[in-house]
Parts: C-alpha cells; structure tokens; sequence
C-alpha cells in the first residue's frame, strides 16, 4: 500500500495480505460485493476448522479495511450440526438495498450439502 491505495506487483516478496485475523482463517474464504450497502463481504472461519466459527467482515474496498460484522462459535448450535465451514453471500439473491440476503453454507458429514438461510442485514 502507498498512501492507503493498492499497489499491484508481480514482485512475489513485495505482496502484502489484503486481510488477516489473528485467530486464523478458515481455509475457505468468501468474498462478495453487495451492491445494495456498497459493501465487500467476507465469510471465513476462525480458531477451528468444521467447528462452526463463523467471521463475517466488511469493508468499503476490497483491500480494506475491514471491520468485524459477525464472529460467532458454534454457529447453528441446537439447529445445525456445528461442522460448518463454509458460507456464501449469494449475490444473486440479495435484495435490491441489500439488506436480505441468502447465506449458503455447508459443512461435513450430515452437512455436505446445499443449505439455505435467509437473513436481514441491520444497518444504523
């Protein structure tokens, strides 16, 4: 980065991680752009791999800076197996101010499959 902007390098040992989270990231990592909020989303898991840990950030740019939405454990806990590890805003099915969306997930075993939620993004 000069001056808050990105710099784009071919130079391997110049680049620079557009986001890090001191208790990990999960090994599947989403990121999405809402239109409706004006605002990148990025989906990933934390501290433990198809635990259900949840991290869902957002920023105004794609490089930055992001700001924690959501950092849960054991989501789904008592509705879903807590093997999840993997969610996805769909674009496709967010509303036009982009605050419902669908959140697709899966998971292992009993959740290796498609599943669906939907959700209302609250905005102050």
């Amino acid at each position: 980065m000069i001056d808050d902007k990105p710099t784009w390098t071919k130079d391997i040992n110049k680049r620079k991680p557009v986001f890090e989270n001191p208790a990990g990231v999960g090994w599947c990592m989403n990121v999405s752009y809402n239109t409706g909020l004006h605002r990148y989303l990025l989906s990933t898991e934390h501290t433990e791999t198809h635990r259900g840990n949840i991290a869902i950030f957002d920023s105004p740019e794609p490089w930055g800076p992001w700001t924690t939405v959501c950092y849960l454990k054991k989501w789904g806990d008592g509705h879903t197996p807590l093997n999840t590890f993997y969610w996805n805003f769909s674009n496709k099915w967010m509303s036009e101010d982009g605050k419902t969306f669908y959140l697709i997930f899966t998971g292992r075993k009993e959740n290796d499959s498609f599943n669906l939620i939907k959700g209302k993004f609250i905005t102050e």
